[in-house]
């Protein structure tokens, strides 16, 4: 047995955490938030409860919600940082600023942007058990590529037999900043992006009926 002088933990323990902590993060997904509820509290500030559930010890760092969008696309609440941090089973409130008055819907529908660490995901609200199943039920696969991506962005998919779709590019924020419409009967379809550069979201809709089919993180580095 090899035994490891005491100048030699001192650097091999910090090592050790930081695996540790890049072991635990590949571990995480999107399925594992659910936000449970959505509300005013007493001193009117709107609030919205993610739980982070998981099998075992698990954190992320800098967890917010950076906006709450209804099914029409449009953004009603949006947050800023205000936590380091965030353990798995868990709740956490996190304010959001808004120009509606109390009380809040109770019959609400539609997605939460939740943002962790250099990633975000767009969580259906009222949460499901399944987590994204009810977001991701319209498109029974689908693969984007390149990501990251330069200048144009591809979404290869099966499952869905509408005629068009409507792609929307959206910022953290939750603001849409490109529209534009496909014929799906290729199964394939090209998005442009040559204007656009960072850190976005990529949203599918049924152009006929506005059903929102599939979203992803997406980044570009034009």
């Amino acid at each position: 047995m090899v035994l490891l002088k005491t100048t030699h933990m001192k650097y091999l323990i910090p090592f050790l955490l930081f695996f540790v902590s890049i072991h635990s993060f590949s571990y995480i997904n999107c399925g594992m938030f659910c936000v449970q509820s959505i509300e005013f509290d007493s001193s009117g500030v709107l609030q919205a409860n993610v739980l982070f559930e998981a099998d075992s010890e698990l954190f992320i760092n800098y967890p917010y919600v950076s906006a709450v969008i209804d099914l029409q696309g449009d953004t009603i609440a949006t947050g800023t940082l205000n936590f380091f941090g965030q353990f798995s089973n868990s709740t956490q409130e996190y304010s959001l600023e808004t120009d509606l008055l109390p009380p809040f819907d109770s019959n609400f529908e539609g997605f939460v942007l939740f943002n962790y660490d250099t990633l975000f995901c767009e969580l259906y609200y009222p949460c499901e058990p399944s987590g994204l199943t009810k977001f991701n039920s319209g498109v029974s696969h689908w693969i984007v590529y390149p990501n990251p991506a330069i200048n144009q962005i591809n979404v290869k998919f099966s499952g869905f037999y509408g005629e068009k779709l409507l792609a929307e590019i959206i910022q953290t924020d939750g603001r849409v900043v490109y529209k534009s419409v496909h014929e799906a009967k290729n199964k394939v379809i090209d998005i442009d992006l040559s204007a656009l550069k960072g850190l976005y979201y990529i949203r599918l809709r049924d152009l006929k009926n506005s059903q929102i089919l599939f979203g992803q993180r997406i980044i570009i580095n034009n």
